[in-house]
């Protein structure tokens, strides 16, 4: 008989619990289901599974494993959908995870849009929804299966759990009530039945299957699970008790053979069946009923086939009863079963045709490999990688070896990866990228995933391997991993305060970071501070002659920390990077940078009584270890220190004596490094991801595996995930930075001490109309004029020359136009106080000179004018400032513009009674902006007394022109205005 994987799987679970249970033996087991011994012990030797789905269900429960995948070996989901599902073991856990992305793991947002689609598609076929209930939110989310089983547009909105609930019939929603009490009180997963109503009106039975998942610190957060419609296989179990409680009352066919061959009972819907096939009660039984009959008594199995009788077709099961020799016959008129049977086959033809045009359309390449490696199939990207002149038509690759395709160092290592998968049995996805050479010489870089093909004993037959063409990917990183480096200096600069100084402690350079450090304004006033004595940086000024004598003893570098003094009197601790060198003349110089850690060392203060209880429980080797020894051909957990029960949540205890399979079984890389250093002898270390049980999400590790004569493996695992996270910290930085820059309103560039260019923004490729790939490398010769690229190097020069910042005026032909440019160049300094390069910024101050010119012409022009007019002037602004006066003001009043530079030093003047000059201050106010007249009477240079008649016109910008006469005679007295205007 030959094998079946349902029988195999439900054989190993039964051994497994006989192995701890002694009184757990298959005729237990039997007994418990309600079924013979004989069949349960033809089943694990391979017959095929007939059992319902509620007996299957109550093995799974009796044998402690998963009933859905029980039910995918036993045939019960459709064959396309269960050999998917079982192509990737991990793939049930993900049909019954969510359809939310990050229900599925911390690496969804990286799953391809593939994946969905084959996932929403399998949970159509397989009609099974999926939900998830976020405790903390009260969110809810349905997949779009789960819409369709309740009669729902898949784009509507998701019902809360209320309105979920007024869709389950009233005698049930208790029971639901209660499944989601026990989920959120942390139940283990829950199976349960309920009744719903459609949108359509009808009622349905569905069966659920949900469980609750926990946050880090152990409370359930989120309820998920999964949902089919079993309506009608409950119809079916329904109709099946009827017919076997009910013969003659049955509507389908019910017969008896007895042990003679002749038809011994036959119920009355028997009646089209005895008359289209000639038989009566009473008679022998014959073809093709009578070889059926006897292969049934023979196996002593039930055995199902097919008749035709007239223009219907009959499903008969033949049921032996092997202590009577007789034999049931039930007949079901499956006609238009088997018309939807063959419009499901059109419909799965369909989407077999639409997978193929999804792996033609789809941007990854994808080949089909048979065991031999030879190409079964391969879609348009794959002859594309593998180039001319398999790149025009993908069919060409059908039967070619990977030797056909590759160099013989690529096609080995493909071939190797290859064995493995289908040694494995399982997907084997790639963690880096696979560096290719094909035959033609070319050479590229693919991220690839191999999955085993399995025929339908479920024996390995080849595998399907999904690549990724990374080649640009991976030459962008080079390229980011190159300029990175040349940011990282000018980093650095810009945070660490770097500083020389001779052995007897005299400052003798220091950046402006090092001069903000010690809250200094700039590093000239920094060196006129403690320049002469470094000492007086130090809160114990004792600890740089401790420092210096170090330094002598040989060490050349220093780190360490220590407490310096700030002008002000406030202190900082600094993280203190040395050397012992000699300058130009062989001098003994100490050279160095300081990085302020205050806020660091507040944070360790905050956490040092924590870490010293933790301390307490880490006495021994302070990694978490765990002592694997081989037992009967496996690695098994023998030891493990208090880290690694800290690491485990306190659960390592319990794995003590379990193989390393078990340990691991969700870090299969972790058990397989294991096994590579205990075959070769040798301590490998690597960096591997592990999830600790009870962790929310995985960690990375820098894991150490230490073979241990004769038999022993012993794991260090120390957790790396921060250092990972700052390195990614780090990249977005440089280009946050790089963004910063090209969005400066000003020119910005470096420059080499060549004067080439090394970077430049946007704003020079705007200003020159030129690529950044047309300017940097290029000499100034190259982008500017001659006599304007010389003196762009003599100003170059005298900046490294003298190493200051220099703000001056230039102008540039830019586009064919000459632009006027404030510039500001700052030279760059290396560890050892040399220029390496310069950072120069351009603003283009073009616009703003030449209204300057325009403004000044104008004034001009106005005072040129009021000088001559024949009358006395004023010009004011808003603000009472004199902007102008002419001469015959100053003959007219006796006062110049030093005499009255503004209002509030012509009114004590103009107005000696403080009356008076109130009442004109506030007409003045009043009138502001408006053209008026007023006469008053002033008090003039000379100490005379005069009427004057003043004229005021309102002029753009708040300003005003006042002209000045001199009255004839005086207002008549009543008829004086109310305010007077001051000029």
């Amino acid at each position: 008989m030959a094998a079946h994987n349902f029988g195999e799987r439900i054989r190993t679970k039964r051994l497994a619990r006989l192995a701890g249970d002694k009184t757990f033996t298959l005729r237990r087991l039997a007994g418990r289901l309600g079924i013979q011994p004989s069949y349960l012990s033809r089943l694990e030797r391979g017959a095929t599974p007939s059992l319902s789905e509620e007996h299957i269900q109550a093995l799974a429960r009796e044998l402690g494993d998963d009933a859905d995948t029980l039910l995918a070996l036993a045939g019960k989901i459709p064959g396309d959908v269960r050999r998917m599902l079982l192509d990737s073991p991990r793939l049930l856990a993900q049909v019954r995870a969510l359809a939310k992305p990050d229900a599925l793991g911390p690496q969804a947002d990286n799953t391809p849009p593939r994946f969905w689609q084959s996932y929403r598609e399998s949970q159509r076929l397989a009609r099974v929804g999926s939900f998830v209930r976020d405790l903390v939110t009260n969110e809810d989310f349905w997949s779009e299966e789960f819409f369709r089983i309740f009669g729902l547009p898949p784009d509507s909105p998701t019902p809360n759990f209320e309105q979920f609930l007024a869709l389950v019939h009233p005698e049930d929603q208790p029971a639901v009530c209660g499944v989601r009490a026990r989920l959120a009180a942390g139940s283990d997963p829950v199976q349960y039945a309920y009744r719903f109503q459609r949108s359509d009106g009808t009622w349905r039975h569905a069966k659920a299957v949900a469980q609750c998942e926990r946050d880090a610190s152990g409370r359930v957060w989120r309820i998920h699970g999964t949902v089919q419609d079993v309506t009608t296989e409950r119809q079916a179990l329904l109709d099946l008790r009827s017919v076997a409680k009910f013969p003659e009352d049955n509507p389908h066919p019910v017969l008896r053979v007895g042990k003679d061959g002749r038809l011994a009972y036959a119920n009355q819907a028997s009646t089209t069946l005895l008359n289209a096939s000639g038989l009566a009660v009473g008679e022998p039984v014959g073809p093709p009923l009578i070889a059926e009959i006897q292969a049934a008594l023979d196996n002593a199995a039930a055995r199902v086939f097919e008749l035709p009788v007239a223009d219907a077709v009959l499903r008969i099961t033949a049921v032996p009863l092997p202590a009577l020799g007789q034999v049931n016959l039930y007949g079901c008129d499956i006609t238009g079963e088997r018309a939807a049977l063959q419009a499901a086959r059109r419909e799965r033809d369909t989407d077999r045709a639409m997978l193929e045009a999804l792996l033609n359309a789809c941007l990854d390449a994808v080949t089909f490999v048979s065991a031999e490696g030879r190409i079964l199939r391969a879609n348009a990207v794959m002859a594309k990688v593998v180039g001319p002149p398999y790149d025009r038509d993908p069919q060409t690759l059908h039967g070619l070896h990977r030797s056909d395709l590759f160099d013989a160092e690529t096609a080995q290592a493909v071939e190797s990866d290859d064995q493995a998968v289908m040694a494995r049995g399982g997907p084997l996805v790639a963690s880096r990228p696979m560096a290719i050479v094909t035959k033609d010489g070319s050479a590229r870089r693919l991220l690839l995933s191999r999955s085993p093909l399995r025929d339908a004993t479920g024996a390995v037959i080849g595998f399907c391997a999904v690549g990724r063409d990374v080649t640009d990917c991976h030459n962008t990183a080079e390229a980011l991993a190159a300029s990175e480096a040349r940011y990282q200096r000018l980093i650095d600069d810009a945070v660490l305060g770097v500083f020389r100084s001779t052995i007897d402690g005299a400052i003798q350079a220091a950046n402006p970071a090092m001069a903000r450090l010690f809250g200094y304004d700039s590093p000239e006033d920094l060196l006129a501070h403690i320049g002469h004595n470094a000492a007086l940086g130090f809160r114990d000024p004792q600890r740089r002659p401790a420092i210096v004598a170090r330094l002598r003893d040989g060490r050349e570098q220093l780190n360490f920390e220590n407490t310096y003094l700030r002008k002000d009197g406030t202190t900082f601790i600094g993280n203190l990077h040395a050397r012992m060198g000699t300058d130009e003349t062989g001098t003994p110089i100490i050279e160095g940078f300081i990085e302020d850690i205050t806020d660091r060392k507040r944070v360790e203060a905050e956490l040092a009584a924590s870490e010293e209880r933790l301390k307490t429980h880490l006495r021994n080797f302070p990694l978490p270890t765990f002592t694997f020894a081989l037992r009967k051909r496996q690695l098994v957990l023998t030891d493990a220190n208090k880290a690694a029960e800290a690491l485990f949540r306190g659960r390592i205890g319990a794995s003590l004596g379990a193989g390393a399979e078990a340990v691991f079984e969700e870090a299969p890389d972790v058990y397989l490094a294991l096994w590579n250093a205990f075959e070769s002898r040798h301590t490998d270390r690597r960096r591997l991801p592990l999830r600790p049980p009870g962790a929310p999400e995985a960690g990375l590790f820098d894991m150490t595996f230490v073979f241990v004569s004769p038999d022993t493996v012993m794991l260090h695992a120390e957790e790396i995930t921060a250092v990972a996270r700052m390195r990614e910290s780090l990249q977005r930085t440089s280009e946050q930075l790089r963004s910063i820059l090209d969005h400066v309103p000003c020119a910005i560039y470096f420059k080499d001490t060549s004067g080439r260019c090394i970077m430049i923004n946007r704003a020079v490729e705007e200003a020159f109309g030129r690529p950044a790939a047309g300017v940097i490398g290029q000499a100034p010769g190259s982008i500017h004029e001659p006599e304007v690229a010389a003196r762009i190097a003599d100003d170059d020069r005298r900046v490294l020359e003298s190493g200051r910042v220099i703000t001056f005026e230039e102008e540039v032909v830019a586009k064919g136009q000459v632009r006027r440019y404030l510039t500001t160049k700052v030279p760059l300094m290396d560890e050892g106080g040399q220029p390496y390069a310069i950072c120069g910024m351009s603003l283009d101050i073009t616009d703003q000179k030449r209204l300057e010119r325009t403004l000044k012409a104008e004034r001009d022009t106005l005072g040129a004018i009021l000088a001559h007019v024949p009358y006395a002037a004023l010009l004011a602004s808003a603000d009472g400032r004199v902007l102008f006066l002419n001469q015959y003001f100053i003959d007219l009043v006796g006062y110049t513009r030093e005499d009255i530079p503004d209002l509030r030093a012509w009114l004590p003047r103009a107005y000696p009674d403080p009356a008076l000059r109130a009442r004109v201050e506030a007409d003045w106010q009043s009138v502001q902006g408006q053209a008026c007249r007023r006469v008053y009477p002033v008090h003039c240079g000379d100490g005379r007394t005069r009427w004057i008649d003043f004229k005021s016109v309102p002029l753009p910008d708040g300003q005003m022109l006042l002209t000045l006469s001199e009255a004839e005679t005086p207002p008549p007295s009543g008829n004086a205005p109310a305010g007077g205007l001051p000029g």
